[in-house]
């Protein structure tokens, strides 16, 4: 079985409102207060939509990993750090971004 990427784009506002969407995954618009209940959320709703809106089973989607890319409000890109995942969820690929230390 080959693993699915998806990846999810989150953006970080000045009054600390997380939000995130996908082009990869339909119907994922996400907004949060903090960086611990986006990561609760994704994990909650992603495998939802992936089994939904792209017909994935369960064993497919324990093979799936969903890269989150950090952006800025104009756009810049920055790195991801893995965090550990639970049975029956994607894999996500964080980034690595100076502002998780003040989130997480």
């Amino acid at each position: 079985m080959s693993q699915n990427e998806y990846t999810v784009n989150l953006f970080f506002y000045e009054d600390g409102t997380l939000a995130a969407h996908s082009g990869d995954i339909r119907g994922l618009v996400i907004e949060t207060d903090d960086f611990a209940g986006m990561r609760e959320e994704l994990l909650r709703v992603a495998p939802r939509l992936l089994r939904s809106n792209h017909g994935l089973t369960d064993a497919e989607i324990e093979q799936t990993s969903i890269r989150l890319v950090f952006r800025d409000i104009e756009d810049q890109a920055v790195q991801p750090e893995p965090k550990p995942r639970t049975p029956c969820s994607p894999r996500l690929l964080w980034e690595d971004d100076p502002r998780l230390t003040a989130c997480a």
